[in-house]
């Protein structure tokens, strides 16, 4: 966290996927994202790609998450980890709840058009996403 000048306050595993991701409370009062990425899955050009195409996106009206710089003004950090190198990112915490957990939630209370709802939002928010 040291290349975004981050004072960590605390820190919790989130998910293990292609990716190792943790939220991270700062002691500036900021919550954040820290991915580190999987070595071989992308390139690091394909990385900073993806940060380009979720600026434009948000440039364009669709609620994306915002990468965080690092000091020197790079999308990433390098991260040696057992002897290989994981390319670290930032992004600014954005609180919610998972999909999966909503629907499931809102069907055992009975509440199928909150589900309804919901799906109506995810396509609109993947029409905005196509259309761009």
């Amino acid at each position: 966290m040291d290349a975004w000048d981050l004072a960590v306050a605390a820190i919790e595993r989130v998910s293990i996927s292609e990716n190792i991701v943790f939220r991270v409370s700062a002691r500036n009062g900021g919550e954040y994202v820290l991915r580190l990425h999987r070595p071989g899955y992308h390139t690091l050009a394909e990385l900073r790609s993806e940060q380009a195409w979720t600026a434009a996106l948000r440039q364009a009206g669709v609620d994306v998450p915002v990468a965080v710089k690092t000091l020197r003004g790079d999308g990433y950090a390098p991260v040696p980890l057992h002897g290989e190198t994981r390319y670290a990112g930032v992004l600014e915490w954005v609180a919610g709840e998972p999909m999966g957990s909503f629907i499931d939630d809102a069907l055992r209370a009975g509440k199928p058009a909150v589900a309804c709802e919901r799906f109506k939002a995810l396509g609109a928010i993947m029409a905005a996403i196509h259309n761009h």
